[in-house]
């Protein structure tokens, strides 16, 4: 579809955009992807496409690691490129639409989550012998699957399909990403901040952004993300960290309080309260039941402990400084 010079990207419904603002939004989808050995392998796959040097390319991956977002990139990049229609769409969905005429049409065909399709023998036989038609009249194709090698196989005449494949991030490799994440969101946290959401938040790219996400809602607008304590951020990601058999906050602090208090028992409560209160702002809920207290009993505790620092308790003061030394170093090893 070209009109007035402008190009229409198909997905489930049209859009349309200058080729040059196709291929800039497109620029800037590969920018925001990590630069990690296996998607530069996926993206130089991808440029075969985009170009026309490669009619028909495989992406394969596990999901949640960014192949979706590529094949959108590839969607804009060709759109642009050849000012042609270009239809994108998940294989099922494709497959129920229109009539094999309708969906012999598109010139450039982009399909996503074509293991599903595969899964199941109606769909499976439908979708090989419409990508058999496409590949005897040549007609580009790239589709996105699974990272296991059978889902390839699947693929009909699968020696003439490029391939390429984003393998799952090793955990270093989990840092880059949180790292380019925080980078795409204007989330500039610290290193050690960024090294939690890495280290801890399980699944897959959308849980680490979705923890990104929730960092950036809940600290004020007004507030330098470079200045938000470590603490805080663990405390903010304590709800997707709720059944870790491997990490509870409240346990390093309290940790970390027993290591600086000596033998006073009823400081080291207090403490322990007041820092998962006023420095990680846990719900008071959720450090009552940890300490089997009444949620009343954490608001006496931390009104107790700030009337006490007010009053310039200069061992309080100390013994709570070298408290929050110590899990700041506990949270920098996690």
């Amino acid at each position: 579809m070209v009109a007035n010079g402008q190009v229409g990207c198909v997905n489930g419904g049209s859009m349309a955009f200058t080729g040059a603002r196709v291929a800039h939004a497109a620029t800037d989808k590969i920018d925001a992807f990590a630069a990690l050995p296996s998607n530069l392998a996926a993206v130089r796959s991808l440029a075969g496409f985009t170009e026309g040097r490669r009619r028909f390319v495989a992406i394969q991956g596990a999901s949640g690691w960014g192949k979706s977002h590529l094949l959108r990139a590839a969607r804009d990049m060709t759109a642009a490129r050849f000012y042609a229609d270009v239809q994108f769409d998940s294989a099922e969905h494709w497959l129920s639409t229109g009539s094999a005429a309708d969906r012999a049409k598109a010139r450039f065909l982009i399909l996503d989550d074509v293991d599903s399709a595969l899964s199941r023998p109606r769909s499976r036989q439908m979708l090989q012998l419409e990508l058999e038609r496409r590949i005897r009249t040549k007609k580009p194709t790239l589709c996105g699957l699974d990272i296991h090698r059978r889902s390839l196989r699947s693929l009909p005449l699968s020696s003439l399909w490029h391939s390429a494949a984003i393998a799952p991030p090793t955990p270093s490799e989990r840092r880059a990403i949180v790292q380019q994440m925080c980078k795409n969101e204007r989330l500039p946290i610290g290193d050690t901040s960024q090294q939690l959401v890495a280290n801890l938040v399980g699944g897959d790219g959308h849980s680490l952004l979705g923890a990104l996400l929730r960092i950036k809602a809940v600290v004020p607008e007004w507030q330098d993300f470079n200045s938000v304590h470590p603490l805080r951020v663990a405390g903010i990601l304590h709800p997707y960290l709720a059944d870790s058999a491997h990490f509870d906050l409240r346990e390093m602090v309290v940790d970390s309080v027993t290591r600086t208090a000596g033998k006073d028992a009823a400081r080291l409560i207090a403490v322990s309260v007041y820092i998962l209160s006023e420095w990680t702002d846990l719900c008071e809920e959720s450090i009552a039941t940890f300490f089997g207290m009444k949620p009343g009993d954490v608001y006496r505790l931390r009104r107790e402990v700030s009337g006490r620092l007010a009053g310039e308790d200069s061992a309080l003061h100390a013994h709570l400084a070298r408290s929050i030394r110590a899990v700041t170093c506990c949270l920098n090893q996690v």
